[in-house]
């Protein structure tokens, strides 16, 4: 027969903060490779100053190239970068 045992409150909330901590990692994650698949399209992962995109160097680039109006990246794309980016 199963025993069934309830945690406490504290134990509750660490289980919560524990499941929140990774939602919000997975999230990062899939942003980042969501920024990284956009640079590729263009082939402009090269072009970023740092080797990874995780830097404040790499972010005011990025702004940069969302904002510039003579970047590569389309309308679209523009406007997609700008979401991931906030």
């Amino acid at each position: 027969m199963r025993r069934i045992v309830v945690p406490s409150a504290e134990d509750q909330q660490a289980r919560e903060l524990t499941a929140q901590r990774q939602r919000v990692a997975q999230r990062r994650t899939r942003t980042i490779n969501q920024i990284k698949n956009v640079l590729r399209r263009y082939n402009l992962i090269w072009d970023c100053p740092t080797k990874g995109i995780q830097t404040l160097t790499a972010l005011r680039w990025l702004g940069e190239l969302r904002d510039d109006t003579h970047s590569p990246l389309n309308e679209v794309d523009r406007l997609n970068l700008s979401h991931l980016l906030e």
